[in-house]
């Protein structure tokens, strides 16, 4: 039977018409390559940083206990690659979706950078990485509204994936808002050694 990361391409036609842009993403997969370092990352990892967005430094501020980063993407696997699924708008024309993209990318221009992995088993963390591929192509979500799925910000994708995967975990709202730091709560989720990308990448001026 396939995997639900297999099946991710038809349910992005017809969900949402901005995920057919994300589905010709996959016919490029063979042309990218994965960054040293990533060998021992595991679809579900959480990879967090803090960037030189405009907007960076107030997310970063938006959590109460760990104030190192700005912003979370998801580990997952795709044809042989590792990605990294997360919830990006372009800080100068406001424009974002949920997209994958490859690890050196998503690290380009980060001050700090943290890995951690949920305390689940493997299954369930494959689980979580899938829920969160099935969310490409959603638009970024401005209005900052957890009520609503049609648009997600990053760490609304990361927690909409988690209750598709463990909805027995809570993650914990601050101010209105789910912090970077929501998903990296001891209780939920250990931190593993930082990620250690040596490729060259396309710069960010994302959060």
């Amino acid at each position: 039977m396939e995997s639900r990361a297999a099946q991710v391409i038809p349910p992005l036609r017809n969900r949402h018409p901005a995920r057919r842009l994300a589905a010709g993403f996959f016919c490029l997969l063979p042309l990218l390559t994965c960054a040293a370092g990533t060998e021992d990352w595991e679809d579900g990892d959480l990879i967090l940083r803090h960037g030189r967005g405009l907007w960076s430094e107030l997310f970063r501020r938006a959590s109460p206990r760990d104030r190192r980063f700005s912003h979370i993407g998801i580990v997952c696997t795709v044809a042989g690659r590792r990605l990294c699924v997360h919830a990006e708008a372009d800080d100068r024309t406001g424009r974002g979706r949920v997209n994958a993209v490859p690890p050196e990318r998503f690290l380009a221009e980060a001050d700090a950078v943290g890995r951690f992995r949920l305390k689940l088993p493997r299954e369930l963390r494959k689980k979580f990485a899938e829920a969160a591929l099935e969310q490409l192509g959603v638009p970024f979500d401005w209005k900052f509204d957890d009520d609503d799925d049609s648009a997600l910000y990053c760490t609304e994708l990361a927690a909409a994936a988690l209750k598709t995967a463990a909805p027995h975990l809570t993650v914990k709202r601050h101010n209105g808002l789910i912090p970077p730091d929501a998903l990296t709560d001891p209780e939920i989720a250990e931190e593993l050694p930082p990620p250690r990308v040596t490729s060259s990448a396309v710069c960010s001026r994302n959060p």
